[in-house]
């Protein structure tokens, strides 16, 4: 698949949490990221992957019952830093999670240099 798909996938979980990316803090994703290695992945892996990104965002104002404002958020270049860093962050932590362990072996596989602290 083209690279374009799988800023395509990103975009669309991001909408799922009510998201939408500057075309800065995408750059900075891209920058950070080499997206192009999701291609190694099943489409199930790499949702399960953009969804734990995206869960890295500090979650803005939410409504009462954690219920998700009906407009969308516009992320920026701070937003961006907090999802890989975020996750660089997890990725650090010892976790017995399954879907968390795989999410964080796909960050660890296109964060440039990979994740040395883990081997």
């Amino acid at each position: 698949m083209s690279f374009g798909y799988y800023v395509q996938e990103l975009e669309s979980v991001a909408s799922d949490f009510h998201y939408e990316f500057s075309h800065s803090s995408l750059a900075r994703i891209l920058d950070r990221l080499d997206l192009s290695k999701l291609s190694k992945f099943s489409t199930e892996e790499r949702v399960l992957f953009l969804k734990t990104l995206v869960e890295q965002i500090p979650v803005g104002d939410e409504m009462a019952g954690g219920q998700k404002p009906s407009k969308y958020r516009i992320l920026h270049e701070y937003d961006a830093d907090q999802a890989v860093g975020g996750f660089e962050e997890l990725s650090k932590a010892k976790t017995r999670q399954k879907n968390v362990i795989r999410a964080i072996d796909i960050f660890c596989e296109i964060f440039p240099g990979g994740c040395p602290w883990r081997k």
